[in-house]
């Protein structure tokens, strides 16, 4: 099987919808898929033109990263040269296509799949763009009505999750829900900690407290991770904790985080680490106790059971894609968006050894529910059904 990916993102880019995809593209060229990824060059360290990671073909091609209009016409423009281009050197038959989002490569997929008469496929996973918004009404009526036109041209569009499923019922109009179609993402495997040693790791990383805390995510607006300074500045003042709180992750909002923890006086208990990935990610994670996050919206929320599959105790402000996975607070605690109450739960699962040490192994539990080779292997199936549907 031939597949034709596009996509606005993809690695070396680090993020849930990111990872997500690498571990679905790598699953099934390990099932003998043969997977072309079509995508922008949007990091400055990754490579234009052809590229290669975990088996899955990359042409990345050049784009105009203004604004989400400038993306719109750039990715569509410079995506059809490139892809025509491509697409006249392959002398395999493409399948399916295969588009990440509904906006901004939607119409680029819809076009190709009547030029070489076949399925098409979308996933969605934050509101048709991925951009930093909590609710489909702020991408505006014009996106929202491109992304619904898109929709409609789909065989199925998979969601990842509740929201998302709201999301493309209201871009069907009630006439098209039986295109959409749920599959789960899944999750890292356990991590086993029988040769982790935290002191040393700490030393490593010139942690001296008695606790430190973790959070990994894009610093964008709607990740809210002022509230932690916040929280910080709570739990110096009234709480006897000594603890320093990592936050993991680059974004626009990087120098306003900045400015907010030199202006609070935190900077002795909060670390802006920027992006890890790999090996020291995963050390960054052993030597935490707990993880903490303060989003206010979520599309699927890998970050929580990527923190259950270390072994951390997860603490999080509610939204609906961690109460869908922690219900009644089973593998994690969820708070209302408060920060005492948030510092209340800190402050007793550190005193009670009995309670953090239930919360692992509910999280371990957890991860039985998810898993990246059964999503893959859904997505494998899906596309075998399609193409048995289309060769009729």
């Amino acid at each position: 099987m031939e597949v034709l990916v596009l996509t606005p993102t993809f690695y070396p880019r680090v993020g849930g919808a990111e990872e997500s995809m690498t571990q679905l593209y790598s699953g099934l060229v390990e099932k003998g898929v043969n997977v072309h990824v079509f995508t922008p060059k949007v990091i400055a360290n990754s490579q234009l033109g052809r590229d290669s990671f975990m088996g899955v073909n990359i042409f990345r091609f050049v784009s105009i990263e203004y604004n989400k209009y400038s993306k719109f016409i750039s990715y569509n423009i410079f995506g059809f040269i490139f892809l025509l281009y491509f697409l006249l050197k392959m002398k395999k038959r493409v399948d399916l296509i295969h588009v990440q989002y509904l906006f901004p490569m939607g119409l680029l997929g819809v076009l190709f799949s009547k030029i070489l008469r076949v399925p098409i496929v979308f996933s969605e996973h934050h509101y048709g763009t991925g951009s930093d918004i909590s609710s489909y009404t702020e991408n505006g009526n014009l996106i929202n009505k491109i992304c619904a036109f898109i929709f409609k041209k789909s065989d199925i569009t998979v969601s990842t999750g509740f929201t998302q499923n709201e999301f493309l019922e209201y871009l069907s109009d009630g006439s098209g829900t039986s295109k959409i179609k749920e599959i789960k993402l899944g999750a890292p495997e356990k991590k086993e900690k029988t040769n982790v040693d935290k002191l040393l790791l700490r030393k490593k990383y010139n942690l001296s407290t008695e606790f430190v805390f973790v959070s990994i995510g894009r610093l964008v607006k709607r990740k809210k991770f002022e509230k932690l300074i916040e929280l910080s500045k709570h739990l110096k003042k009234n709480c006897n904790i000594d603890f320093t709180i990592l936050i993991l992750g680059e974004g626009g909002e990087r120098s306003y985080l900045e400015e907010q923890i030199k202006e609070e006086g935190q900077q002795g208990n909060i670390v802006l680490l920027g992006s890890k990935i790999g090996k020291e990610k995963e050390e960054l994670l052993f030597l935490s106790d707990l993880f903490l996050f303060t989003s206010e919206f979520e599309g699927s929320g890998l970050v929580y059971t990527e923190a259950n599959a270390f072994g951390l105790p997860v603490i999080a402000f509610e939204n609906e894609a961690v109460n869908s996975i922690y219900k009644n607070n089973h593998g994690g605690i969820v708070v209302k968006r408060d920060i005492k109450l948030m510092g209340d739960e800190i402050e007793k699962i550190l005193s009670d050894k009995g309670l953090y040490e239930d919360k692992i192994k509910q999280g371990y539990t957890l991860l039985e529910e998810y898993s990246w080779n059964k999503y893959s292997e859904n997505y494998f199936d899906l596309f075998h059904l399609i193409l048995k549907k289309y060769e009729k």
